[in-house]
């Protein structure tokens, strides 16, 4: 009989430590100091930024893809106002996907270019 139980108390003992090491902890992330500021944006602080680092290796006036030139405001003013620029960008199906043979710019990024060209794509 108390070989038995001595099995058993094995086993339960076992089984504790199986249930308690399979426990679930929740990721905890740190806050983000950074988070997305898309209402106060302007084209130099907001908008030139995100053109910079997804768009202008192919999209710049030393490399001037299929005649398209991101970093300049005078410019990128002429996609915007054609709707160009944020088609291509929420990959809506009339223009081509960008960045090109990339991921989808991430929502921060791309609620900072529709509010610019909501708020009347200013030059500041």
């Amino acid at each position: 009989m108390q070989k038995v139980l001595s099995g058993w108390f094995i086993r339960l003992i076992t089984l504790c430590f199986i249930v308690s090491a399979c426990r679930h902890d929740p990721v905890v992330r740190p806050i983000n100091e950074n988070s997305c500021d898309s209402t106060n944006v302007s084209f130099t602080k907001s908008v030139l930024p995100i053109l910079n680092k997804h768009c202008n290796n192919c999209h710049s006036s030393g490399v001037q893809t299929h005649g398209i030139i991101l970093d300049k405001y005078e410019s990128v003013k002429i996609f915007a106002l054609e709707g160009s620029l944020y088609g291509a960008i929420i990959r809506n199906g009339e223009y081509a996907p960008m960045p090109y043979s990339a991921p989808k710019l991430d929502d921060c990024s791309i609620a900072v270019i529709h509010n610019w060209i909501k708020e009347g794509i200013k030059d500041n």
